[in-house]
């Protein structure tokens, strides 16, 4: 609730004129928030518009592609026990699993884990688009609609396509992070990024190597709670079975 207490309490045109002038130095796209008068402004408003994930092309078979990428990366066999498939998720097979490394990096974009996010100015400054700022206004930014802006990731924004972080090798090939801003960027940029995707990834190697996860009630609606970080209201249910190898 502090980010939308924020937008009730100061000017609006003071954050989106800043937000104006980061796209402009940012990505060389003028948006004029104020008018709500480009294509980008459109796209960025429809963006909160979009609280459910829509399912792209790849999106049916991701998950059997990250249990395939495992097996192979961790060699299983089908008498392989649970501890010596633990065993077996080192560093090494870690490296190998990229599908994994991008898929996870598909569902930040799209639900990163602080939505908006927002820095103090310790004194007055100038943008290098030369908007000025001035001590103790605020600059916002949300890492939300970022991630489903058109003019930034493409016609498929809104689609969960793990395929668009790997180069035609197949290797994870990263973006900028002021495009991607999951975890920050320049000199506050998140020093445990590096340590929470080796964290996610032997959690869903292990998790999704093992267990088949589905909903408990397809029919139940989805919906997120207004906080400072990402959450589901009342908590996403599921049921989990023993994979078969």
């Amino acid at each position: 609730m502090a980010f939308m207490d924020f937008l009730c309490n100061h000017p609006i045109s003071s954050i989106v004129i800043v937000m104006d002038s980061m796209f402009k130095v940012g990505f060389g796209v003028k948006v004029d928030s104020l008018h709500q008068s480009s294509e980008e402004w459109t796209s960025f408003t429809k963006a909160f518009d979009d609280c459910k994930m829509e399912q792209g092309p790849s999106s049916d078979n991701s998950n059997e592609k990250i249990v395939q990428e495992v097996k192979e990366a961790t060699k299983l066999k089908d008498d392989t026990s649970f501890n010596e498939f633990v065993e077996h998720v080192d560093e090494e097979t870690l490296d190998k699993m990229q599908y994994l490394h991008a898929a996870l990096s598909e569902t930040l974009r799209l639900y990163p884990p602080v939505p908006a996010d927002a820095k103090f100015c310790f004194s007055d400054d100038t943008l290098p688009d030369g908007f000025s700022v001035r001590g103790g206004d605020q600059v916002c930014y949300t890492p939300y609609a970022m991630g489903r802006l058109d003019f930034l990731w493409g016609d498929d924004a809104k689609f969960f396509r793990p395929e668009r972080w790997l180069d035609e090798n197949g290797f994870f090939r990263p973006e900028n992070p002021f495009k991607f801003s999951a975890f920050q960027g320049g000199p506050r940029i998140c020093l445990g990024k590096d340590f929470a995707y080796r964290q996610m990834k032997i959690f869903s190697a292990i998790m999704l190597g093992r267990f088949v996860f589905k909903l408990s009630d397809k029919k139940k609606p989805i919906n997120y709670k207004t906080m400072l970080t990402l959450q589901i209201d009342g908590g996403l249910h599921l049921l989990a079975f023993h994979r078969l190898l």
